[in-house]
């Protein structure tokens, strides 16, 4: 981080995506409040250099946002990732992975909750981009679709279910 800080400039945004990275590592590691402070630096990077209309401002709220997720701080977590949501979906780029990475991740959040009801239309939303993108047989397609599948089982409509998994062999 301080090799990188003193070529690239404390406001470069490959450092910002660096401090990310790093915390994400932090969060991964289970230390929370130290994988905040470096996303923190991060989206405050993004903002002064992008603005908080742009991808990677929209990305750095879904990393701060997984990582509240990840300490359980449910909160916290549905409001950096629907404002993540909320730009990407002003900037028009629903169809990007950006965009199904954080609806996938408001869909854990919710089921997490056992609120299987809005887990299942942020997965579908996920579903939806993956199927657009990524052909049917991608590994980001199996997955969205197996969240999709589970939290229709937890709702008991696995008969809507069963449909989806044989649409999703046939085409």
């Amino acid at each position: 981080e301080q090799n990188q800080r003193i070529s690239l400039g404390q406001t470069h945004p490959n450092y910002a995506k660096t401090l990310n990275n790093i915390g994400v590592i932090y969060k991964n590691l289970g230390h929370f409040q130290k994988a905040l402070e470096y996303q923190h630096r991060s989206e405050l990077i993004r903002r002064i250099v992008f603005g908080i209309n742009h991808v990677d401002y929209a990305d750095s709220l879904r990393s701060i946002g997984d990582t509240y997720q990840a300490q359980k701080d449910y909160g916290s977590a549905l409001i950096y990732l629907l404002w993540s949501e909320k730009i990407l979906s002003t900037l028009g780029l629903t169809d990007q992975q950006s965009y199904a990475s954080t609806v996938e991740s408001i869909g854990i959040l919710y089921q997490s909750q056992q609120d299987n009801a809005k887990a299942l239309v942020y997965y579908q939303k996920a579903e939806r981009v993956a199927k657009k993108n990524y052909w049917n047989d991608s590994p980001k397609l199996c997955n969205y679709t197996w969240a999709y599948l589970n939290a229709l089982l937890q709702t008991k409509r696995l008969h809507q279910g069963i449909g989806i998994s044989f649409e999703n062999r046939v085409n």
